[in-house]
């Protein structure tokens, strides 16, 4: 009886540590970024429009301004790639304005599973993500948002980017909302770029699991054409200004 449950807990083991092994994270380096002068915070608790659980899910998603340079200090700098295709999307963000001791500002965003992004007055856009950031809004790493808690992480990832990529482009604002039309054309670009893609390649990945497939077979090409020329019509319903 004690070498059963002895097998057993070995195995537990084994799984548990098959499971760390199975996470993959991105190439990260350094974003050279110079000293901060400088944070402000815009929102706070802000929840995406792509999201379909509740208005008071983000609220307790609350960032500091120690908080916000911590993590501009210790993050990384991904690809685009990297950051749209293997990031955890979550709908739960903080944004704001960084000025640097150079005199360069910059518009921040950090979400709440650790990816953020950088747009500086220079012209770079800098995609971030701080795994190790700790900050007390920040979801455990190993959590997931609860939208298919057993499939993998790149998945899980997909699908959530997916939903938000079909709310936006089933979205038609009125000519007269100006900055809401913005808004949609931003996300649809975001949400929905290289959409095609990743499913073929998730599909190549995951072929010999039927479970994976299942989820994946439910989704069709978005077609990127469209979504180009759907992102166009919306922006020029009216000038952008």
């Amino acid at each position: 009886m004690v070498n059963i449950f002895l097998l057993i807990a070995i195995g537990v083991m084994l799984s548990s540590n098959a499971a760390q092994a199975d996470v993959v994270e991105p190439d990260m380096r350094d974003p050279k970024l110079p000293p901060i002068k400088s944070i402000s915070i815009r929102e706070n608790a802000a929840r995406s429009p792509a999201a379909s659980g509740s208005e008071e899910q983000c609220g307790g998603f609350v960032l500091t301004i120690g908080e916000v340079k911590d993590y501009l200090l210790a993050a990384r700098e991904v690809t685009q790639d990297d950051y749209l295709h293997m990031l955890d999307w979550s709908p739960c963000y903080a944004s704001g304005d960084v000025l640097f001791e150079n005199g360069m500002t910059g518009v921040w965003g950090i979400q709440q599973l650790r990816a953020g992004s950088l747009s500086l007055s220079s012209g770079r856009k800098i995609y971030l993500y701080c795994p190790h950031c700790r900050a007390r809004s920040f979801e455990p790493r190993d959590r997931r948002l609860p939208t298919n808690a057993m499939l993998p992480k790149d998945v899980e990832a997909f699908v959530s980017r997916r939903e938000g990529c079909a709310h936006f482009r089933g979205e038609i604002p009125e000519p007269n909302q100006r900055a809401r039309l913005r808004e949609v054309k931003r996300e649809i670009r975001r949400l929905c770029t290289g959409m095609d893609k990743q499913l073929v390649r998730l599909k190549k990945k995951y072929a010999p699991t039927p479970q994976v497939m299942t989820t994946l077979n439910e989704f069709e090409s978005v077609g990127e054409l469209e979504i180009a020329d759907g992102s166009d019509r919306a922006g020029d319903q009216q000038p952008d200004n």
